[in-house]
């Protein structure tokens, strides 16, 4: 088990599954995004493990704060354990009416059987909402470092018109090239939704629920990688 983890672990730092390690990229629409507009107080708890593996898991926390013309949150992510790990914090603040304008900083570091590296990246955020319909966020890099095996956000757009959602994410890698998630989802009754998500850059496809219970939601992502296997993913969301 120990030389398939390293061998899993050195194709991870060639960057060969970024875009899918993220404990939220089960999802193509972020935590923030599923809640009600101008909530107030959201948070989320992600756990996980990479392809079903005991010895790389996922957790990630989200805290955050909406209103008409603010947007503010804090999120902090770890992958993997002794041999490997990844972790990364990032706050993200926005201010304006239906357009808004912000700053995101991103702060990681890998660490691959020695001393954690530390890079961080700051992003220029431009948010759109029109009405309750569609929303358009772009995320372009400022200054800073990029982690070299991680995917970074780049476009989202989200469809809605109640009964059926449509998201398309783009995100942009060190290296130039386009990582691409599809999702959508299908309200089944009353807040119990089913959807499916095509993620290019990992080359995995798999389907998602989503269940809501007042001001609790409670998600599941089940992807397949053709080579390498499921990865389940499961999420709590709380607005009030």
């Amino acid at each position: 088990m120990k030389v398939w983890l390293l061998v899993l672990v050195a194709a991870l730092v060639g960057n060969v599954f970024a875009g899918f390690r993220d404990a939220d990229q089960g999802w193509v629409i972020p935590p923030a995004d599923c809640i009600e507009r101008d909530t107030g107080y959201f948070g989320a708890v992600s756990v996980s493990s990479l392809y079903q593996m005991p010895e790389l898991p996922m957790q990630s926390i989200l805290s955050g704060w909406s209103s008409e013309k603010w947007h503010m949150a804090f999120r902090w992510h770890k992958l993997g354990g002794d041999v490997y790990r990844e972790d990364s914090m990032s706050v993200d603040m926005l201010f304006g009416g239906s357009l808004k304008f912000g700053i995101k900083s991103e702060r990681e570091s890998q660490q691959f059987l020695d001393e954690p590296g530390w890079s961080t990246l700051y992003s220029f955020v431009t948010r759109y909402d029109y009405r309750e319909s569609m929303t358009i966020i772009s995320t372009t890099p400022i200054s800073g470092a990029m982690l070299t095996t991680r995917d970074y956000e780049q476009l989202l757009l989200i469809l809605n018109n109640k009964d059926v959602l449509f998201a398309l994410g783009i995100d942009n890698t060190e290296s130039g090239e386009k990582s691409v998630r599809l999702g959508l989802d299908w309200l089944l009754h009353n807040m119990f939704r089913v959807g499916a998500i095509v993620d290019t850059g990992s080359s995995s496809t798999g389907l998602t629920t989503t269940i809501k219970v007042g001001k609790i939601l409670t998600r599941s992502s089940h992807l397949s990688h053709p080579e390498l296997g499921m990865t389940h993913r499961w999420q709590l969301i709380i607005f009030r």
